[in-house]
């Protein structure tokens, strides 16, 4: 180690390690302070109603659902609907403090948030886990203030689930419905249009000398086969409504959320804490400890002043002079160096 950083180090010892020590104690008491969490988890095995999507290059149904449900946890209508089927919202109404740790405690400076946001953060991406475990299989996990809410949450979760997961597909179906109507109504309109031009000009009816009842002709064909195609998109999805009504056989719980026994990983976040704090804080040093450094050796730069070479003394030789002259240079150049 340059003997610059040991001498900065031993000048500053306890400013050095006073950043070790906050980190340390601030991760621990974080950790320790926290309130504990609850995990509860479900198995759901999922299954598409068509077996041919993924040969074209459709995402395994696990995929589909894991998707579907990270979609619908960012909306507040969700997680409004999960948190008061599961009497959440009433412990988090009840319950506004986060633990005893620094951030809750800046949390109580601040006031407490809305229900709104105390729901969000309950059910944030952290707290709901979604892993598809194969191409069927789709884990589900929650972790909760307390054993019985984490597993009565998951419960309602995947309930909500379902629910508007069928509410989506028959809103689609609205959709579809629309479509054909439009379309059927387009077609409708465009046989009126050439059925009416004809009876006024019978002797128009060929369409290759008549570019108007061309056009009129071409617009039927584009309105036919909307049709036919909207009409075809309307029945594959009534098709999948229809076999998706049963839960049984497209979305079914394997292993049903039970509450758990024991808090999620305590031992190994106070061991995290406890490793990730002094890491912390020992960065801060080293970075400390090089500004410092620098700051020193910047100092000595300016203090210093450059060896005076005096004029040769009475009796001394101009070869004497110079000698002495180097190595004066020679010192002062070692100096510099070593307070680099």
């Amino acid at each position: 180690m340059n003997p610059v950083y040991r001498e900065t180090f031993a000048r500053h010892r306890a400013l050095l390690l006073l950043p070790i020590a906050l980190a340390t104690v601030v991760t621990v008491w974080s950790t320790v302070a926290a309130r504990p969490l609850y995990e509860s988890a479900t198995s759901v095995w999922s299954d598409s109603a068509d077996g041919t999507a993924q040969a074209y290059g459709a995402p395994p149904p696990a995929a589909q659902e894991q998707s579907m449900l990270a979609e619908l946890l960012t909306t507040e209508r969700f997680r409004t609907a999960v948190a008061r089927r599961a009497g959440l919202d009433s412990y988090l109404a009840q319950n506004p403090s986060e633990g005893w740790g620094p951030m809750a405690l800046i949390g109580k400076l601040r006031g407490a948030g809305s229900l709104e946001t105390r729901v969000a953060i309950a059910l944030a991406p952290k707290r709901v886990l979604a892993t598809p475990q194969g191409s069927h299989v789709l884990k589900i996990s929650f972790a909760g203030p307390t054993p019985q809410l984490a597993a009565s949450t998951l419960r309602a979760l995947v309930a909500e689930y379902i629910k508007q997961r069928s509410a989506l597909r028959a809103d689609a179906l609205t959709d579809y419905r629309n479509q054909v109507e439009s379309a059927s109504a387009a077609l409708t309109k465009a046989r009126e249009g050439i059925s009416g031009y004809l009876l006024q000009h019978p002797d128009r009816a060929n369409s290759q000398s008549n570019p108007e009842l061309a056009t009129m002709l071409h617009a039927e064909q584009t309105a036919l086969q909307q049709l036919a195609t909207t009409t075809q998109t309307l029945n594959q999805q009534s098709d999948a409504v229809l076999a998706s009504s049963s839960v049984a056989t497209t979305l079914r719980i394997v292993d049903p959320p039970e509450a758990p026994t024991a808090s999620l990983g305590t031992p190994r976040t106070l061991l995290q804490g406890l490793l990730a704090g002094p890491f912390a804080g020992v960065l801060v040093s080293i970075l400390g400890l090089v500004a410092l450094a620098k700051t020193r050796r910047s100092g000595h730069a300016e203090e210093e002043p450059a060896p005076v070479v005096r004029a040769p003394d009475a009796g001394e030789s101009r070869a004497a002079h110079e000698e002495r002259s180097r190595m004066l240079g020679e010192a002062f150049a070692e100096r510099r160096t070593g307070s680099g």
